[in-house]
């Protein structure tokens, strides 16, 4: 797997927002509907999805999560082959060290 630090030492932008995407999205599914922390949640979420769509990855591996993180989303509405081809092509990108 690529490595989702630069050189510098710093994580990809991605790698970070759709991590605080996935926490959101933990403490949303916690919360009962109707209340005022999952309606909070909630807009969080929204505003780091738009984040996650305006940021451009600085590495391979960010540029990776980025597609998995879009095919999930795909995916969300129920069976979906663009995710599914989305994540094979990844799959192969990275199998073959062509994002490395």
């Amino acid at each position: 797997m690529t490595n989702e630090i630069e050189d510098n030492g710093t994580v990809d932008p991605i790698v970070k927002i759709i991590a605080d995407i996935l926490v959101a999205i933990a403490a949303y599914e916690q919360e009962e509907e109707g209340n005022s922390s999952a309606a909070e949640i909630f807009d969080r979420i929204g505003k780091l999805e738009a984040q996650v769509l305006s940021t451009v990855p600085t590495t391979p591996s960010g540029s990776m999560a980025l597609l998995r993180y879009l095919a999930d989303s795909l995916d969300q509405d129920g069976p979906d082959k663009f995710g599914d081809s989305i994540r094979s092509a990844v799959d192969f990108l990275e199998e073959r060290g062509a994002l490395s």
